[in-house]
């Protein structure tokens, strides 16, 4: 039975939207080094200050993924926030197992696939935090903790590429919507989690 952590201090064949900064919107948190409101599938981050690693990071972002069916493969991958490059050592990603009765969450790093429960209902608005402690894996949906897991880090590698919606290979491409997308380069509390999810559900109020 998992208990509660407490609160924590710690190129490729795809369509290119390139951006070549990191994109904020005038937020006083240094740690924070991506903030879209309305992140576009397929687009492309060039030389972020987003680490992999054996790093602390956190994933902010809500979704709302679509079933995704692909002719001889059981459960299709959906690469929603996909960092680095074509090295598994150098590549961290939060994706997304299509399915029959929804989206599994999933974490790689290092070439390792790890799973985070809960399971996504399609076509629904949901919420979902990830956050990686070094090798601690924890995940919030709606601003609730829903699971943790552990994973082996990779190398430490700065100023890569992030890509939204798909993997650096362009395989693993999402299907569905993403809205307002946010990475820090901490661990951020389960207070400020909750906080998080509050203050941005008018990102899908009349959608």
């Amino acid at each position: 039975v998992l208990n509660k952590p407490k609160s924590i201090t710690k190129t490729s064949p795809i369509s290119k939207t390139i951006v070549k900064t990191k994109i904020t919107t005038g937020s006083t948190d240094k740690t924070l080094i991506l903030d879209i409101p309305n992140p576009k599938i397929k687009q492309i981050i060039k030389n972020s200050n987003h680490p992999t690693g054996n790093v602390n990071i956190t994933y902010a972002v809500w979704v709302k993924p679509e079933r995704k069916i692909l002719h001889g493969v059981g459960m299709p991958a959906m690469s929603v926030i996909d960092v680095g490059c074509c090295s598994n050592n150098a590549r961290s990603a939060l994706l997304f197992h299509s399915g029959h009765y929804g989206a599994n969450v999933h974490y790689i790093a290092n070439g390792n696939d790890v799973r985070l429960e809960p399971r996504l209902i399609y076509n629904i608005w949901t919420h979902i935090t990830l956050t990686k402690n070094r090798d601690q894996l924890y995940v919030y949906i709606n601003g609730d903790y829903a699971g943790q897991n552990i994973i082996r880090s990779g190398q430490n590698v700065f100023e890569t590429d992030i890509y939204i919606g798909n993997s650096p290979q362009g395989r693993e491409l999402y299907k569905g919507e993403i809205k307002g997308l946010k990475i820090w380069n901490r661990v951020l509390t389960n207070n400020e989690i909750l906080a998080e999810y509050t203050n941005t559900t008018e990102l899908i109020a009349n959608l």
